[in-house]
């Protein structure tokens, strides 16, 4: 139902929930073999939220913000489901989204956490300059701080145009 272009979005963000579930109940170390989630629906499960993940625009009819929850669930998933830190493509798309200005800053910061599932000592070593990662980490700071700041002193501007007025 994700991929069904004419399924209304209610409908695909509550098969990602579901798919957030499953994945997750998927590495629980406990889950016998045969219950886990097969190779060929875990890469299409993962070629669908990568999809989602990298589409800058959302598709017609959509709500920016509601686009960006939608990929900040994607991430979610494919962190879920191992892919963070181990594909290569995965972390590249998390990597230019915590550099894009333009994406919403929640959705920047959803990126940024699953830095953490990143390991330089692992098997596979991620393609990811450490030095590059952390300055794009410091600017994405610096923008949360300055939209704070400047949210503050819209409330500010708007709590003495009131006082003004009184």
């Amino acid at each position: 139902e994700f991929k069904n272009p004419a399924q209304k979005d209610a409908i695909r963000v509550a098969v990602q929930i579901g798919i957030l579930r499953h994945a997750t109940l998927d590495r629980e170390p406990t889950r016998p073999a045969d219950k886990r989630i097969n190779a060929a629906t875990r890469a299409a499960i993962e070629a669908e939220m990568l999809a989602l993940v990298k589409a800058k625009q959302p598709p017609s009819g959509r709500q920016p913000e509601a686009h960006a929850w939608m990929q900040r669930r994607g991430l979610e998933i494919l962190a879920a489901l191992g892919s963070v830190g181990v594909r290569e493509e995965v972390n590249r798309a998390i990597d230019e989204l915590i550099a894009d200005h333009d994406a919403s800053l929640t959705l920047r910061c959803t990126a940024a956490s699953l830095l953490r599932h990143v390991s330089a000592t692992g098997q596979q070593k991620p393609n990811l300059d450490p030095a590059d990662v952390s300055l794009k980490l410091g600017a994405l700071a610096v923008q949360a701080c300055h939209g704070e700041l400047d949210r503050i002193a819209a409330d500010k501007k708007k709590e003495q145009e009131k006082l003004a007025s009184a």
